[in-house]
């Protein structure tokens, strides 16, 4: 049978479903599941007990996405959706996905007793049970089955809660207030609603995990550009992931009964990759080849990631206000921002670095409002492509990223005798997490204290 969103729409609205279903050739279960599908509105449960001048009236349907079918056919073994549709809203259906495994749900209905006082009964698995509504009247007793009803209807929106929307409201209402590294965050993001966005939470399985990790390491997803992501990348990306669950749990839309289990991959062993000195005098080369006499972006930013030992988004959201030439300092956190676990130190400018940086203050573009850019390397956008062209100007093997000046800087510190707790401080990390990613390139420190015993 042929037929429209609308007309089903009209049909669940003008009669209770179940005559609904028989107008259209199909049972009342298969109606209504056909209706979460194609996000058209149900009546709430209870709805047809109340008199007339007490129903709600019915919502207006959610339109579909531009371009998108309205036409649908039912029966004959071959129902056909139209592509995906906006929300239901909340108030009126409880089921944002029909990924969802879930029990089925408990159908109450009213019974009076022999004093005339009516109950709520209900069925939960093969047992029968009931509450008192505490009066007698048909109308008070209907209204109080609704308002039961819908505390269950709540209850279930919770466990169906998708997983775009939980997102969605995370970064709405964390990430992009509070979080600074939110174009990290935000590429997770993209990577997650690829694999998760079109499940309910509460239908993830440590298998659909798996798959993701798959996908992430053959690098199968789109807007990777091919790159095959390692375990810790893929580790990040699940945490936020997880973030947005718990989000959703202290928000109250999720239970935690509902929150499933998130296998993480390992962290891995921190990246042994860092360039000698003839390797970074060749990289820092490659970079001051320009056409024009001008510094380039990317001489300044290597000089800058070397001579700082700062993480790349640091560097690209790097302000002249935050350099003091004067004093010689850098300081690596904006006044304003928020601390976070990843510290931004104040740093002491290198005189090669104070060279670039000199030269670069001098060069300054205007910002087209009659004053100068405020940033040190004229925008904030990313450096990766730039980068990665000056590697390979460098001759320099392809797994050489941005971070990697960090891990070589700090390298070539310890290996010239800098001790581990002044080379932490440079870093904005603990002298724990120096002594375990760096630990290895002071042999020395280790041999002296042998020493020590006589």
């Amino acid at each position: 049978m042929k037929t429209t969103r609308k007309e089903i729409h009209e049909r669940v609205w003008s009669k209770p479903i179940r005559q609904a279903a028989e107008h259209f050739g199909c049972s009342d279960s298969y109606l209504a599941r056909l209706c979460r599908e194609l996000a058209i509105p149900l009546p709430m449960r209870g709805h047809w007990l109340l008199p007339a001048e007490r129903r709600l009236p019915p919502p207006a349907l959610p339109a579909l996405l531009p371009g998108r079918s309205e036409v649908v056919w039912i029966g004959e073994g071959r129902t056909r959706l139209p592509p995906r549709v906006q929300a239901v809203p909340s108030v009126f259906s409880n089921a944002e996905s029909v990924a969802a495994k879930r029990p089925k749900p408990i159908t109450a209905h009213l019974e009076r007793a022999a004093g005339g006082i009516f109950h709520i009964a209900w069925k939960e698995g093969r047992k029968f049970r009931r509450i008192s509504t505490e009066t007698s009247d048909t109308e008070e007793a209907a209204r109080l089955l609704s308002i039961w009803q819908q505390g269950l209807e709540r209850e279930a929106a919770r466990s169906g809660l998708s997983v775009r929307q939980a997102l969605d409201d995370y970064f709405t209402e964390h990430v992009h207030p509070k979080v600074d590294a939110k174009q990290t965050a935000e590429f997770a993001r993209r990577m997650l609603e690829q694999h998760f966005g079109h499940m309910s939470v509460a239908s993830i399985n440590p298998g659909d995990v798996r798959s993701f990790v798959h996908r992430r390491r053959t690098g199968k997803l789109t807007g990777t550009r091919g790159r095959l992501a390692r375990d810790p990348t893929i580790r990040r990306e699940l945490g936020v992931l997880v973030a947005a669950l718990n989000h959703a749990v202290r928000e109250g839309r999720l239970s935690r009964a509902d929150v499933p289990a998130i296998p993480l991959p390992d962290a891995g062993e921190p990246r042994e990759t860092w360039l000698r000195e003839p390797e970074t005098e060749r990289l820092l080369a490659a970079a001051r080849r320009t056409s024009t006499s001008r510094r380039s972006r990317i001489e300044r930013f290597v000089y800058l990631a070397y001579y700082t030992a700062a993480r790349k988004r640091s560097l690209e959201t790097l302000e002249w206000s935050q350099v003091d030439l004067h004093a010689g300092l850098i300081h690596l956190r904006k006044p304003d921002s928020k601390r976070t676990k990843k510290r931004r130190p104040t740093v002491h400018i290198h005189p090669r670095l104070r060279e670039v940086l000199e030269a670069a203050a001098a060069e300054r573009l205007p910002d087209g409002s009659g004053g100068l850019s405020p940033w040190v390397l004229d925008e904030p956008g990313s450096i990766r492509t730039a980068f990665e062209s000056a590697v390979r100007r460098a001759g320099l093997a392809s797994d050489v990223t941005a971070h990697v000046l960090r891990h070589t800087a700090a390298t070539h510190m310890l290996r010239r005798g800098v001790p581990i707790w002044n080379v932490s401080e440079a870093l904005g990390n603990s002298v724990a997490m120096v002594q375990r990613v760096y630990g290895h390139h002071v042999p020395d420190a280790t041999r002296a204290a042998i020493e020590a015993l006589g």
